[in-house]
């Protein structure tokens, strides 16, 4: 948990952020680890592993996400250079591998559920100008964000209205990350957000200059993937393309629809695809991640491998959101 796509080969992402000190905060490295090597790498090259399967990179751009744009994220050009040379340290064992590619960060409940909610029940809307308000009997009311600046992460800019989005135009809104869903009717009824003085701290939203960045961020990390898995002939579970989809059918069903399988709808909020801290998925969110990477794995090498049925999976705890 927490690791980033440095961690693989124990690199060290600058004087302020080297690898010992990552793997000294984070007690499940040396549980992973044991006593097979320093990093995952030399781990999997003493395992001797005939087949591999990679996940790295979402938390170089999820910690950004996460923080409201406080935790700087990981540059495209650096990852690049990391995933080529982990690439190339799979390929050295000789063994099968399949990766994955990371999902568009306004697709996981931690950054699109507040906002869906609090427009679904009525307490905000869109103005004309394309910018959120508050409903109120006297009127809406524009709201109003700590903006940061996008070459400085956690460094407030100014206060700007929190847009909504605008496909036209390419701009993906602003977005209040789940921990404000909890505090927001609290500041709302004391003012805050209700005027330029006053705005809601950057660190529970993503404004739109971040949302648009992180998106960037993300397109550029999964190009790399693409380019750098299959100049190693390791195929793609296209995860970023199916969490798209799925969330389009749950926004175009009004909420009711996600993905199906075996007879079981899960919906891309917590307790259903999703767990309760809107990112990392579910139980049965989980088996819908193993089925793609089964079905990658049959078209690719050429298997057989069975896929799971997802209503034996039990659902962990039920949430009525």
């Amino acid at each position: 948990p927490g690791a980033v796509l440095a961690d693989f080969l124990g690199r060290d992402l600058g004087p302020n952020n080297t690898y010992a000190d990552r793997k000294q905060a984070n007690p499940f490295f040396n549980i992973v680890l044991r006593d097979f090597g320093n990093t995952q790498a030399e781990e999997m090259a003493q395992l001797n592993p005939t087949f591999v399967m990679f996940w790295l990179g979402n938390n170089d751009v999820l910690g950004y996400v996460a923080s409201g744009g406080n935790t700087p994220y990981v540059p495209a050009n650096v990852f690049q250079q990391l995933y080529a040379a982990s690439m190339q340290t799979i390929s050295q064992t000789g063994a099968d591998a399949v990766v994955y590619n990371i999902p568009n960060v306004t697709t996981i409940p931690y950054v699109f559920l507040v906002n869906s909610t609090l427009l679904q029940n009525g307490t905000i809307t869109i103005n004309q100008s394309n910018d959120y308000a508050l409903v109120t009997p006297q009127g809406n009311v524009p709201i109003w964000v700590q903006q940061t600046d996008p070459n400085n992460p956690g460094v407030v800019q100014d206060t700007v209205m929190m847009k909504a989005p605008n496909p036209s135009i390419g701009q993906p809104g602003g977005f209040f990350l789940l921990p404000a869903q909890s505090q927001l009717s609290g500041m709302f009824a004391n003012g805050v957000g209700l005027s330029p003085a006053n705005p809601i701290p950057h660190a529970l939203v993503l404004d739109n200059g971040e949302t648009t960045r992180a998106i960037q961020l993300v397109n550029q990390y999964n190009q790399t993937i693409a380019n750098i898995a299959g100049s190693n002939g390791f195929p793609v579970v296209d995860i970023n393309s199916a969490f798209s989809q799925i969330f389009q059918n749950f926004q175009q069903s009004g909420g009711t629809q996600g993905i199906t399988q075996d007879g079981i709808t899960l919906t891309p909020v917590p307790g259903s695809l999703f767990s309760l801290d809107g990112i990392h998925p579910l139980n049965r969110g989980y088996g819908i991640v193993a089925n793609m990477t089964i079905d990658t794995i049959n078209n690719a090498y050429n298997a057989n491998l069975p896929k799971i049925n997802i209503s034996t999976i039990p659902q962990g705890i039920p949430i009525n959101n």
